[in-house]
This record gives C-alpha cells, structure tokens and sequence, in this order.
C-alpha cells in the first residue's frame, strides 16, 4: 500500500531538519540546503514516485537530497570541501538512525572533532576532499605511500565519526 499525499509531507516535515543537515553538510549554505528540501517536498508530492512505507521514503529523500546537493555545488563551481560518496555514504547511515540532534550540534561536534585531528591528518583530509585530489596525488604530496594514506583516511573517518558520536552522546563503533 502506498503512502498517501498527507503521509509523506508529515514524513518530511518530521525529517526536515536532518535532510536538511545533509544538504547543508555538502553546500555550508543553510539557503541552499532550504532551497534543496523544498525542491524535495515538491519532487515527492507531485507523484512520479510511489512509496510504500516512511523508510523506503526517507531513504530516496536522502539520496536526492545528496544528488541535487552535488549538482548545486557544481552549478555554482564554489570551492567547497565535498566528502567523497563513502562518508557521504556513512553519513546518510547516521541519519537514517538518528534521533532528533539539532543541525547546529551535529555541525559544532564536527568542528571540534576537526580541530582535534593532527596536523598531518588534517593536511590530508584537506588536499582528499577540500582540493579534490586522489589518493595517488595526495600521498605524492605529503610524501607518504598509497597504502599509509588509505589507512590514514580510514583512521581518520572513524575517529571523526567517534568523536561525533560521543559530543552528541551517542555510542561509538568499535
């Protein structure tokens, strides 16, 4: 049985904030990512697509979130740190398990939890995501070998998302 009209937007407006923590989390422009949720609303009422349950929902509404985020960003060709489809991927796994944690908090745990890495570390999430470089041109810039920058990036995304998850009081992954 699909979900009616009323069904979805009380969904939505019941995900907001989180959708659009997502699109904020790739643009850093909170009236984009308003923009993007609205584009959302629109997209999922006017009916091309059928859902059968709040999951199956919020799931395409966090990839199309992500998607029109992307978009945005290379319409507008701003230079802005975009986290590559693996965090984003991890990222959209947290939402979907999420309870309800204010944009702000999420955004200010990250912060601190970046702050926190090592220089080195830092270095290298910068020229990964904030640059756009490879992993290949990345450790030919720090003078580190291919296999010590995968497992650094590796390190680095599970102490961000500890971090993260302990600032907002949640369980870390071991």
């Amino acid at each position: 049985m699909e979900m009616e009209e009323k069904q979805i937007l009380n969904s939505l407006m019941s995900w907001r904030t989180r959708l659009v923590g997502v699109s904020y989390s790739v643009l850093k422009d909170s009236h984009l990512a308003e923009d993007i949720f609205q584009d959302l609303l629109l997209k999922a009422l006017r009916g091309d697509s059928k859902f059968e349950n709040e999951k199956a929902l919020i799931s395409w509404s966090v990839v199309t979130v992500r998607r029109a985020s992307i978009d945005q960003l290379r319409k507008k060709k701003r230079e802005v740190m975009v986290l590559d489809d693996e965090v984003l991927d991890l990222l959209e796994k947290q939402v979907l398990r999420s309870t309800s944690v204010s944009e702000s908090q999420q955004r200010d745990a990250l912060e601190s939890c970046l702050n926190n890495l090592t220089k080195r570390s830092q270095s290298v999430l910068k020229l990964r995501y904030y640059y756009g470089h490879n992993c290949q041109e990345v450790a030919s810039r720090v003078n580190m070998s291919l296999d010590a920058v995968y497992k650094l990036l590796s390190r680095v995304h599970l102490k961000l998302r500890n971090c993260i998850e302990l600032k907002i009081n949640r369980t870390p992954i071991q």
